[in-house]
């Protein structure tokens, strides 16, 4: 009586079968014969029922000739059914998806980013309505230029009073140059008066 074939290497031969091998690349991989594979794969349809086994192993090699995984279709499902929930066929969907990530591949927005932004939107958009988008920005950009109109009159106005600063100082100096001599002057002349008055009351 042959030895009884480990659970691991039944669902090892399932996996395979169902991924589109042949019996005989299934056989040789498992180190069994092919009516070893053939009794797994007929004990396990039984179980399934045929119709269901034959539409799983289709889905199972459609998915491998579109280097898909079962995650990743569970994925695309729940993202279709989401798009379907609002209406959107699944033409217009594939179309949507398409042509978002062209935008955004040329764009070079990284799909991580997608969500942000979209959340980022509709926190803004709890402010400001999206049609009237148009008319903040333009509110804004008006706003800016107000901005920087004002900060160039600033600007003038601190250029004019540094020219006067300067201009102040130059007639300081000036004034206290004039001093300077004028107290020299002043000195000068009462040293030689009080010379000549010293000589005459000699």
């Amino acid at each position: 009586m042959p030895a009884a074939i480990p659970g691991i290497i039944k669902s090892r031969v399932i996996t395979q079968w169902l991924q589109g091998h042949s019996r005989d690349d299934i056989a040789r991989s498992n180190n069994i014969s092919t009516g070893a594979v053939s009794n797994i794969i007929n004990e396990w349809t039984n179980a399934l029922g045929r119709y269901e086994a034959d539409a799983l192993r289709e889905l199972a090699k459609s998915l491998k000739t579109a280097h898909l995984s079962p995650a990743q279709c569970a994925i695309g499902f729940r993202t279709m059914k989401v798009l379907s929930d609002q209406g959107i066929d699944g033409e217009t969907a594939e179309y949507i998806i398409s042509d978002t990530y062209k935008k955004c591949n040329s764009l070079g927005i990284a799909p991580s980013k997608v969500v942000t932004y979209i959340e980022d939107i509709i926190k803004f958009s709890d402010n400001i309505r999206l049609p009237e988008i148009e008319d903040y920005i333009n509110q804004k950009i008006a706003k800016k230029t107000e901005l920087e109109k004002e900060l160039q009159e600033l600007g003038d106005e601190i250029s004019i009073l540094e020219e006067q600063k300067s201009e102040l100082e130059k007639g300081r100096d000036l004034a206290l140059e004039q001093k300077r001599k004028a107290t020299e002057e002043m000195k000068s002349y009462f040293d030689v008066k009080k010379n000549y008055l010293n000589i005459i009351y000699l």
